[in-house]
């Protein structure tokens, strides 16, 4: 889960808010409600965690600017992407080796899109150049292939049978006015070869967009009014939710359809602007009700975790159980450091793998490690 601060310009803005919205559902799709409340009897109660690893850029072999894309692979590696570099780490937080190659030749990129692991293989999807390398686990290059430039950002959601699934964004600067715009975003699976079909699944999400004149030159600027996040169980299990209010879809990205669509009686948590939404004239242009009801999906042992915008100072924030069948089982406070406002979570790097929570974290002055967490449940 990857993520930026609000008033960016678009060129930024675009590689970090690629989804979120609201679709357009046929009135045969049913929607299974749950409650406000879980039956569980310790419902609301606070998780410990416990810091087991911690890494950090002393010794010299590597820097942290704003490492994010947290991943890990089966044997317990830890992966980071971090301003042109590729950091793999050993399953004690030893670093190993910067995996990324700067260049246009073969095994070389300058900017990554989205990686992905598997028990023998890392897939990179680039976009500067475009293409995809499938490698070792230590970064060798086995193969890679150039892909069709297109318009647009590419959100990988999975790679499965050297195929890989994602969605594409394209928006026309020129003809996008200020105020609140609805952004096609549509599912697409592609082979190796680049052999590319379109799943005619589309995920459409908001942006609140303001055109401004700023030190003499013309900026297009946007701020995110849906938020997209996902988990992936498998490929024909996707779960993910796009729109500003509590609602999680499954789909089946081998047939490319949502089976399954639940919720919760959820009360959304008023907006509260910041620093950067408030011109010198102390007013905002960015029109923004509610805090999305939905800030996270992860996985955690055959449960959905879904974290919501209730955020608490000294509990943390507010995670929701559900089974995958789309029942709500139970609720917890997890404490999450750093984690100032519910869409903080927009730009705090984390992954939880088994009973471990892997999260970038930043000190007082400013400076980032990466720490791993005991997660007891």
């Amino acid at each position: 889960m990857k993520i930026r601060p609000f008033g960016l310009l678009v060129s930024i803005v675009l590689v970090v808010f690629a989804a979120g919205g609201m679709q357009l559902l046929g009135a045969q799709e049913q929607v299974m409600e749950n409650p406000e409340n879980p039956p569980a009897k310790n419902a609301g109660r606070k998780v410990k965690i416990t810091e087991v690893i911690r890494i950090t850029d002393e010794g010299g072999d590597f820097y942290f600017k704003d490492p994010g894309y947290i991943k890990v692979a089966p044997d317990g590696s830890i992966f980071v992407v971090d301003d042109k570099q590729f950091l793999k780490f050993d399953k004690e937080g030893k670093f190993v080796a910067n995996l990324q190659k700067v260049g246009e030749g073969p095994g070389e990129y300058t900017y990554m899109a989205d990686y992905h692991l598997t028990a023998d293989h890392l897939w990179i999807l680039t976009f500067m150049p475009p293409k995809l390398l499938k490698c070792d686990l230590s970064g060798g290059l086995i193969k890679e292939t150039r892909l069709k430039a297109g318009r647009g950002f590419k959100r990988v959601l999975g790679f499965f049978s050297d195929k890989f699934y994602y969605v594409i964004t394209v928006i026309d600067f020129n003809k996008t006015k200020s105020g609140i715009r609805v952004f096609n975003q549509n599912l697409h699976v592609s082979t190796f070869d680049d052999q590319i079909t379109d799943l005619k699944l589309n995920f459409p999400f908001r942006r609140f967009v303001v055109k401004r004149i700023y030190k003499g030159s013309r900026m297009m600027m946007m701020r995110s009014l849906d938020y997209f996040c996902y988990a992936l169980e498998n490929e024909h299990s996707l779960f993910l939710s796009h729109t500003a209010r509590y609602l999680v879809k499954q789909v089946d990205l081998a047939k490319g359809k949502i089976i399954a669509r639940f919720k919760r009686t959820y009360k959304p948590l008023p907006y509260i602007p910041e620093k950067s939404d408030i011109q010198e004239n102390g007013i905002t242009d960015f029109k923004k009700k509610y805090f999305s009801d939905i800030t996270g999906l992860s996985l955690y042992k055959n449960r959905l975790w879904v974290f919501t915008s209730r955020l608490d100072e000294k509990k943390g924030i507010l995670v929701d159980v559900f089974s995958f069948a789309g029942k709500y089982l139970d609720n917890f406070y997890l404490p999450l450091p750093g984690l100032e406002r519910p869409d903080s979570m927009e730009r705090k790097p984390f992954t939880i793998v088994g009973d471990y929570l892997y999260i970038m974290e930043k000190n007082e002055e400013e400076v980032p490690t990466i720490v791993k967490y005991k997660i007891d449940m």
